[in-house]
């Protein structure tokens, strides 16, 4: 199988995992956003490594996806950051694996896809509007890990 195939095979396994209720991943920012938050045009791009980890390498419009608790919901919320070094995010080792682990210790948990590379106040911005989601959709709690 070639790396072309063998990446999008990737990303359709990681966004189908049947196993754990999420939602889709949607914008964090409105059509009419506030005038210091400035998205730039392009589309994502990401890459498969040998390691397995899923890195994207450009995110341009910020994304959040939801991973509910299915038992016993605490009403509480943790924002997971990916990591990367404001370069890349190691979206499925440090995104989706932790929010699974979170929603096994009872906690809901909203994958932050914030903006990368270089965009350390725009990554910023991304986090403080992600609060204000989950905040707005009834978290009793809101913590952050990333």
């Amino acid at each position: 199988m070639n790396k072309t195939k063998t990446m999008l095979l990737a990303s359709a396994m990681l966004l189908a995992a049947p196993a754990w209720a999420q939602e889709s991943e949607r914008n964090i920012w409105p059509d009419k956003r506030p005038a210091e938050v400035v998205l730039k045009k392009g589309k994502m791009k990401q890459e498969m490594g040998d390691d397995d980890i899923l890195r994207i390498q450009q995110m341009p419009v910020p994304t959040l996806q939801k991973f509910p608790v299915v038992k016993s919901p605490k009403g509480k919320v943790v924002i997971v950051c990916p990591g990367g070094g404001y370069q890349i995010l190691a979206v499925n080792h440090e995104g989706t694996e932790i929010a699974q682990w979170l929603n096994a210790l009872g906690y809901t948990a909203y994958v932050l896809a914030y903006r990368v590379p270089n965009q350390r106040l725009g990554a910023l911005q991304d986090a403080q509007r992600s609060i204000r989601i989950a905040r707005h959709r009834g978290a009793e709690q809101v913590g952050i890990i990333g």
